[in-house]
């Protein structure tokens, strides 16, 4: 199926994204998919009007593809140049130079695998905003590249969790082959592009947390529809005192401890327990439960 098809709107994909692949170096295992569609300079015709590219290439390679690269970038539709480093590092600024490209922001300089897998796997899935491409710690930042070529610099002393680590261990840290989170064996520690996002940027800091205090909300509704169906007062749960249940349905969310303590007094276990909560919660937001009760933003349990 060409890419033209794709296009038109009787194709797989009304999304399509083409991926002119001159460097098998760089991405040895890429296959064309539902949303991708891997051309050569043969399918000219396809790179040309194609409204999403990526150009994969060695630096050596450059001058072959510099006419297109450039002719995509400035009609807006390039989405990324990945170019596998097969010269000396302080060779790929003249070859830019001398292929009429300028370092935009577009503009990847690879080692080869699994770099440009990554990002093209993501963008397949289309989870391009999701997945992290690479990420490295220098000079006290955390810089991290989303697979949709968007880049991030978290200071290290804004991650309490990396702050507690040695320098040479916040330094060793591992990119997940799918993207999903960037890991540091050290200390065990996971995060993810939301987690870095949270961290530096304001707006969506302030949408995590309002859909942090609606879950929480949710689940103490659950709680408490859960405690009156089984015919308990707030005082019946042994072990917890009526405002400490009454802070949990109200929003607060609680520790394992606390949950082992409300399944007891519902005669279940702590799996059984959160899986009926679960359903309650599902209940009441089809709406066919009862009134939802006024709460407040949750507190620190």
């Amino acid at each position: 199926m060409s890419l033209a098809r794709s296009l038109d709107g009787r194709g797989a994909t009304a999304d399509p994204v083409g991926v002119l692949l001159t460097d098998r170096g760089s991405a040895p295992g890429f296959r064309s998919g539902r949303r991708l569609r891997r051309l050569s300079k043969r399918d000219l015709d396809q790179v040309q009007v194609c409204p999403r590219l990526f150009i994969v290439c060695a630096a050596s390679t450059l001058p072959e593809v510099a006419d297109l690269a450039a002719d995509a970038n400035r009609r807006h539709r390039l989405r990324g140049l990945l170019i596998r480093q097969d010269v000396e590092t302080g060779l790929i600024g003249p070859m830019l130079d001398r292929a009429g490209l300028r370092m935009w922001e577009n503009v990847i300089v690879h080692q080869g695998p699994p770099l440009p897998e990554r990002i093209l796997r993501a963008w397949e899935m289309e989870a391009e905003d999701q997945l992290i491409a690479a990420a490295s710690v220098a000079g006290g930042v955390l810089f991290a590249l989303s697979c949709a070529l968007e880049r991030f610099e978290v200071p290290i002393r804004k991650i309490p969790a990396l702050v507690r680590m040695r320098p040479e261990d916040v330094q060793a840290l591992e990119t997940s082959p799918d993207g999903s989170h960037v890991h540091w064996p050290k200390g065990d520690i996971h995060l993810d592009l939301s987690s870095l996002r949270y961290v530096i940027d304001p707006a969506w800091r302030a949408k995590a947390d309002s859909a942090r205090v609606g879950h929480h909300r949710r689940f103490g509704e659950a709680v408490r529809a859960m405690r009156e169906r089984h015919g308990l007062t707030q005082a019946a749960v042994d072990g917890l005192s009526t405002r400490h249940v009454r802070r949990i349905e109200n929003g607060t969310l609680p520790k394992v401890s606390t949950l082992r303590l409300l399944a007891r007094a519902h005669g279940m276990d702590l799996e059984h327990y959160l899986k009926a909560v679960a359903a309650a919660a599902e209940q009441l937001d089809a709406g066919s439960n009862g009134p939802r009760c006024r709460s407040r933003a949750p507190a620190a349990a």
